[in-house]
C-alpha cells in the first residue's frame, strides 16, 4: 500500500528519488524492512571477500561438461522474462516490474558472460559487438522501464493502480491496489 507522507518543508526523502515526490511504500513492518537490510549487508559482506578469494584462486579455464545447457537455459531464461514482460505490459499490468528487472539482470549477466567467455579474435568483437549493441541497452530500456513502472503516480492525477483513499479532509491518504496501469 502507497501511503502519503508528508516531509519537512524543505527536507526531501531519500526514497523519494524512485518512488515519486511524497509517496514510499509501507507493506514492510520495520523489523521485516530491518532484517532485509541486515540481511543484504551480511550477503555484500560475505561475497567481496569471497570473490577476490575466487578471482586469485579459480583457474583461468576450465572444461565445461554442460556448456551448451547452460547458455540454452540463460537463453530459456531471458526468453520467458521477456515473454512475461510483454504479456503483463499488454495486460496493463505494474507487475511487468518484477519480469522488466529479472530480465535486466539476465541480459547484464549474458553480455558479461559472452565477453568474459570468448576467445580472442573474431569472437570476442562479435560478443562485444551484442553486448554494446544489443544486450546492454535492451537492459538499460528494461531497468527504465521497470523504474518507471514501480514509481508513484503524479500526485495531480488519479493513481495509476488503484482508487485513492481519502481522510476526513479530502487528502489521499491510501491507495488500494488494482494492479493494473490507467
Amino acid at each position: 500500500m502507497l501511503r502519503r507522507h508528508r516531509p519537512a518543508r524543505g527536507a526531501g526523502h531519500r526514497h523519494d528519488a524512485l518512488a515519486g515526490v511524497g509517496y514510499r511504500h509501507e507493506a514492510l513492518s520495520p523489523a521485516t524492512r530491518r532484517a532485509a537490510v541486515l540481511a543484504g549487508a551480511g550477503v555484500t559482506m560475505a561475497l567481496v571477500p569471497w570473490s577476490a578469494f575466487l578471482a586469485r584462486t579459480l583457474p583461468s579455464s576450465t572444461r565445461v561438461r554442460h556448456w551448451a545447457l547452460a547458455w540454452t537455459g540463460l537463453d530459456v531464461a531471458e526468453a520467458a522474462a521477456a515473454g512475461a514482460s510483454a504479456w503483463l505490459l499488454g495486460r496493463d499490468d505494474r507487475r511487468a516490474a518484477a519480469s522488466l528487472a529479472s530480465l535486466t539482470g539476465l541480459l547484464v549477466a549474458d553480455a558479461w558472460f559472452d565477453v568474459c567467455t570468448a576467445s580472442a579474435g573474431r569472437d570476442l568483437r562479435v560478443a562485444v559487438a551484442e553486448a554494446l549493441g544489443l544486450e546492454l541497452p535492451l537492459a538499460v530500456a528494461a531497468a527504465a522501464l521497470a523504474v518507471r513502472l514501480v514509481g508513484a503516480p503524479h500526485p495531480d492525477k488519479a493513481f495509476a493502480h488503484g482508487d485513492e483513499e481519502r481522510d476526513e479532509g479530502g487528502a489521499a491518504t491510501a491507495v488500494v491496489p488494482t494492479g493494473r496501469l490507467r
